[in-house]
């Protein structure tokens, strides 16, 4: 009798198993459509100071094809140091952003991560936030490999 919850734990595990592994690859490829994050920088333009996110939206609504999913795909408008948005985009959107007029650049997202040893000044750099996710100082900058 005790190998009954044996078996019975063990077909359940195989069951877990094969669901999980048969929505793995669905996963995946939802994924790939969705896009990745890039950043696409545009010319500055005197005619659009008034509203930069309207414009931005326009030029992502052009390769998208409706306010609505230009809208769902833009995460951000940056207007400050520079004139451009991110926004979620598939490799064919990519290739029509670099073509359109206006835009000088479309780079993909990436992570980059601070290394510092220990018992190198300390412990790690030391980020300060001024808003958002904009990182204005590192302590011990000098150290960082």
């Amino acid at each position: 009798m005790s190998s009954r919850p044996l078996l019975f734990g063990s077909v359940l595990a195989c069951i877990f198993i094969l669901l999980w592994s048969g929505t793995q690859p669905a996963c995946s490829t939802m994924a790939k459509d969705e896009g990745s994050v890039h950043i696409v920088y545009v010319q500055k333009s005197a005619e659009h100071t008034d509203n930069v996110e309207d414009h931005h939206l326009g030029i992502l609504e052009s390769v998208v094809g409706s306010r609505e999913a230009a809208k769902e795909k833009m995460l951000y408008s940056y207007s400050q140091a520079m004139s451009g948005f991110s926004a979620k985009l598939t490799d064919d959107q990519v290739k029509a952003l670099q073509e359109t007029p206006g835009v000088l650049q479309v780079v993909k997202d990436q992570v980059h991560t601070l290394h510092q040893p220990r018992g190198v000044g300390g412990s790690g750099p030391r980020v300060t936030k001024i808003g958002g996710n904009v990182i204005s100082s590192l302590g011990g900058a000098g150290n960082l490999q």
